[in-house]
């Protein structure tokens, strides 16, 4: 993996023990856009299926579908070089039914051992009001944030709510190196993504 996707996971999970392939980087010189970043998306609220009792997020599923566009209409990124992980069921359907049924989206456990070339993570869970304190369930478990963060070869794209992630430490951490590294950009809606570049 790049060394920007793989420099947090190494210093807050490994120890600085995570190291990069030096034959990535080169592979990775044609790759013309960021390797790293944290999309911040401002509309976002989550919503429980009353069902599956399992999360989704429908400004954070329209993110990844313009996002998958984007990166497949105006960077040229084949379809079968992005993965997208999400911690949830519920969210999984959701972006499933809005986009091809070629692109590969699976939970954080279903991509453990898998890579692709671009990884797009959906957070899913937003409100912090609404949290109240209470925890982020599986985004909160610092395995499966592992698991997302490293599964990206050239680029990973974190799509999430900043002001709710950050009542877990890992996630706060991750947002105030992304900030420092000013890769957080915000996503309201129809984003034309230049900032990728």
């Amino acid at each position: 993996m790049a060394e920007s996707i793989c420099r947090f996971p190494s210093a807050h999970i490994y120890n600085g023990e995570l190291l990069t392939d030096p034959s990535t980087q080169e592979e990775r010189a044609g790759f013309r856009l960021k390797p790293y970043a944290f999309i911040n998306v401002l509309n976002s609220q989550a919503q429980q299926d009353v069902v599956s009792q399992s999360y989704f997020n429908r400004a954070e599923a329209e993110c990844i579908v313009e996002l998958v566009h984007y990166l497949t209409r105006r960077a040229s990124i084949q379809l079968s070089s992005i993965g997208v992980i999400t911690p949830y069921r519920a969210q999984l359907a959701l972006i499933s039914n809005k986009i091809s049924p070629r692109l590969d989206i699976a939970t954080v456990d279903g991509f453990q051992g898998r890579e692709k070339d671009v990884i797009l993570i959906s957070t899913v869970r937003a409100d912090a009001e609404e949290l109240g304190g209470h925890s982020l369930g599986f985004v909160a478990d610092r395995r499966r944030l592992n698991v997302a963060l490293t599964r990206g070869k050239y680029a990973v794209y974190i799509v999430g709510h900043a002001k709710s992630l950050t009542i877990n430490d890992d996630w706060r951490l991750l947002i105030q190196d992304a900030r420092r590294r000013q890769c957080i950009f915000n996503y309201k809606t129809r984003s034309n993504f230049y900032w990728l570049h």
